[in-house]
């Protein structure tokens, strides 16, 4: 079992692969209380979730592996969150772009988890899909821009 130094090295190594900013490779330790995740390492590996002591989530694994898959789950999501918002597309549901780089992202830092990925988001595509703009959508936000532009 590796320690949280050793993890948190491992995870600085694989954030240089998808070119992620330092403060998203950033481990905890212990619960700050604003729904940042932490790692704790016991007899397996835990990665909690919890804000103003009120437990949202925990993951236990004896997988290195798949401590490291919930971890980039997370970094990649913020990442492609921001690659949309500086590529947003008129028009289009924003999850397209998102999703998209969020599995290329995990793709490059493992083909597996590429595809994990894109299997868990095509099930939320499944139950909730892509609501793009239609053209008449588009004609009643213009005028409501119209509207409050005079």
């Amino acid at each position: 079992m590796e320690n949280f130094n050793s993890i948190q090295n491992r995870v600085n190594q694989m954030g240089l692969m998808i070119n992620a900013p330092e403060k998203y490779l950033q481990l905890h330790n212990r619960a700050i209380g604003d729904g940042t995740p932490y790692v704790m390492v016991d007899d397996k590996y835990n990665y909690i979730i919890s804000e103003r002591g009120v437990l949202i989530s925990k993951e236990e694994t004896l997988d290195l592996e798949e401590l490291l898959y919930w971890i980039f789950e997370d970094v990649t999501s913020i990442m492609a969150g921001k690659y949309e918002l500086n590529n947003r597309q008129q028009d289009a549901d924003t999850r397209r772009l998102r999703f998209q780089e969020q599995i290329r992202l995990m793709d490059v830092l493992n083909n597996n988890w590429g595809e994990k990925t894109k299997n868990r988001l095509d099930k939320i595509l499944a139950n909730n899909p892509y609501e793009d703009a239609k053209p008449s959508d588009k004609t009643i936000l213009d005028k409501l821009k119209n509207i409050f532009r005079s």
